[in-house]
């Protein structure tokens, strides 16, 4: 790995994989996207996960997107502490140098770095579990609402009676003060503590204080520290959440919408094609017809990143350049290959586009090619 200056004073981090051609822009961006694999590992025990998670394999897989888990329920605090600095790190470096990270942020954590409020109800898209929490934090409300009113104490406690959840009493649910789906005692001797409509402030309170302030805000302390000596955090205050993951992580969604006409508009021809060469319009048919997860191989394929840019297509830089790759007596034979660097796609002269297909496929379950001839 080598560390170059350029741009004045700007540090860029340069990468080279030892035994492989290559160096610059595109190692540089697959090593980014490498990281952001590495770094959703569920060994290095750093996120928040549904319960219904599955054990199996070995990266966390969490569709609303990554939030600290509380550091009380960590394996090694240390080493959690470590990799929030780590993340924070690689976060601000990825925006220095305008390089994309393929993490699933949620908009909870991108609001817990930021310093604005998160409530459980937004954590409730993480973690399922969270969401009666929230209710019960609702019930609460309504509690000490009845508390505060001018009513007989009698009147009060026939109203706070009337309190249910789904129909039932606070007592009738067998709750005690252990955090749902775990051993972890909210509490000393937690397990032999029932939950009742007089002490479900204290429950709530608890459990809001392990996920929202006291549980994660070490971690967000670290991350910030780390991204700090990169870049200083207030800086992201400009930005919405939204407006911040865009910038972090690109828009993968844009690749849901690929048309034919998109592609050709956002191509440029080299050397032995033309938008009209059979070659090419097998090439981008293939493209079209590829699901999410094929156009993400494709584009790490391409530029070492399975996201783009905002803009989509439009805004890689440089644009994609297709090439004939020459001096092929079989051309079916052989695989396309690229460089990463300058987005130069050298494209055999496949006969059908079901043999390109097929190629296409192959080279890409390789990772990047890169390839000067």
């Amino acid at each position: 790995m080598d560390v170059c200056i350029e741009e004045g004073s700007k540090l860029l981090l340069q990468v080279e994989y030892f035994g492989e051609p290559g160096v610059g822009l595109g190692p540089t961006k697959e090593f980014f996207t490498l990281i952001s694999t590495e770094i959703q590992l569920k060994e290095i025990d750093l996120w928040l996960t549904s319960s219904d998670n599955d054990d199996t394999t070995l990266y966390v897989s969490s569709p609303s997107g990554l939030y600290f888990k509380p550091l009380d329920l960590c394996r090694d605090p240390e080493q959690v502490l470590i990799y929030c600095e780590f993340l924070g790190n690689l976060v601000a470096k990825a925006i220095l140098d305008e390089r994309l990270l393929d993490i699933p942020f949620s908009i909870p954590f991108f609001k817990l770095i930021l310093g604005e409020q998160v409530t459980l109800r937004d954590l409730g898209i993480i973690k399922t579990e969270l969401l009666i929490i929230h209710e019960f934090q609702k019930i609460c409300q309504k509690k000490t609402k009845i508390l505060n009113s001018r009513i007989t104490v009698d009147e009060k406690k026939a109203q706070i009676s009337k309190l249910l959840y789904r129909g039932g009493t606070i007592e009738a649910m067998d709750l005690t003060f252990v955090l749902p789906t775990t051993n972890y005692d909210l509490k000393e001797n937690g397990n032999d503590i029932l939950v009742t409509m007089d002490n479900l402030d204290e429950y709530v309170s608890l459990i809001t204080d392990m996920f929202l302030h006291r549980g994660i805000e070490k971690q967000v302390e670290a991350f910030k520290s780390g991204f700090n000596q990169f870049l200083p955090i207030e800086r992201l205050k400009v930005f919405y959440p939204d407006e911040i993951d865009l910038l972090i992580c690109g828009v993968p969604e844009t690749i849901s919408n690929w048309s034919f006409n998109e592609l050709i508009e956002c191509t440029k021809f080299g050397e032995g094609y033309t938008a009209s060469s059979k070659a090419v319009i097998y090439f981008l048919n293939t493209l079209v017809t590829f699901s999410i997860e094929e156009k993400r191989k494709f584009l790490k394929f391409l530029t070492g990143s399975p996201r783009l840019p905002v803009g989509g297509l439009r805004n890689l830089r440089p644009k994609l350049t297709i090439q004939r790759k020459k001096n092929l007596h079989h051309p079916d034979s052989y695989l396309p290959s690229v460089n990463t660097c300058f987005l130069f796609l050298k494209l055999p002269e496949y006969s059908t586009e079901q043999i390109t297909r097929e190629k296409l496929l192959l080279a890409m379950e390789g990772g990047s090619a890169f390839d000067f001839d």
